[in-house]
């Protein structure tokens, strides 16, 4: 029997939370969206996402886990690896912390009154502290990707949807890892980064941009794409945040910047508890 109504954590930034949302848009499952996990979530995993509730059960996260409950498959051995590559470039989503604030800033809440979609959004502010640390932690101490790294990241997902020759990874429809694939896409472009025009632009990579207009064609009515302002068929961009949700994530943003003696410890504590967990995409440190 399908879900009757899954409430999600995340935001449409995280390439994971996209593939979840693209899934159930995709499934037609009933569902909601906050920003800012409940205080039970929050105290567990800190702002670790996409996290879910099926039909009121308890809280789980993991994307690829949810997709399976959600009925996709699909997934075979290496395909993580190669989705981690066409995720680089995304360190260089902090080049600009203006750029990277004022996008998150943008970004709606969904359910609730007014107050808590309010209190919620300031409380946001944390979740942006987290990520634009960590990207930060991560390029300086692995680099940024330049050009031809997302290239050759993306060579091989050309090289995969040849083999396939189909419309989809999936084949005839889309199947797990297409989501988590379009998932990659939608972060790039929610905070456009360099790298994003060798997808526009690079000879090698024709069947790539099909995929992305087929893709594009069937979610044409998916209220979380980003990709469609850079790539065709041309769609609108996500519904932006009114103007008191922001006002509200910009007054939580500068009580979490004075708070750095609370904020940054904080951040470090959950960084460390998700890296040690092998859910933050880094190498542990080797003894010597």
């Amino acid at each position: 029997m399908p879900p009757q109504f899954i409430r999600v954590y995340g935001g449409d930034h995280s390439p994971w939370v996209q593939a979840v949302l693209l899934g159930l848009h995709l499934k037609e499952i009933p569902h909601d969206v906050v920003t800012f996990p409940p205080l039970s979530v929050f105290l567990r995993s800190g702002v670790l996402m996409p996290v879910v509730s099926i039909d009121g059960g308890p809280w789980h996260h993991d994307s690829t886990r949810i997709l399976e409950e959600l009925g996709f498959s699909g997934k075979a051995r290496g395909d993580d690896r190669m989705l981690a590559g066409a995720l680089r470039g995304g360190t260089n989503r902090t080049d600009s912390a203006w750029t990277f604030w004022r996008r998150w800033s943008l970004v709606r809440e969904h359910r609730g009154r007014v107050p808590a979609r309010m209190l919620r959004t300031a409380l946001r502010s944390f979740t942006v502290l987290y990520f634009y640390l960590t990207l930060e932690l991560v390029g300086r101490r692995f680099g940024h990707s330049a050009e031809d790294d997302m290239r050759r990241s993306w060579q091989r997902w050309e090289a995969r949807l040849a083999e396939i020759g189909r419309e989809f990874l999936g084949g005839d429809e889309p199947n797990l890892v297409d989501l988590q694939l379009f998932g990659a896409l939608q972060c790039h472009c929610s905070i456009p980064v360099p790298p994003i025009a060798v997808l526009q632009t690079d000879p090698s990579l024709p069947r790539v941009r099909a995929w992305i207009a087929s893709m594009q064609r069937l979610f044409q009515d998916y209220p979380h794409m980003y990709s469609g302002v850079d790539f065709a068929p041309p769609l609108p961009a996500p519904t932006a945040a009114p103007l008191h949700e922001r006002v509200s994530f910009w007054l939580g943003s500068v009580v979490t910047i004075l708070a750095f003696p609370v904020t940054v410890p904080l951040w470090y504590c959950y960084m460390r508890h998700v890296r040690s967990s092998g859910k933050l995409g880094l190498p542990s440190r080797r003894r010597s």
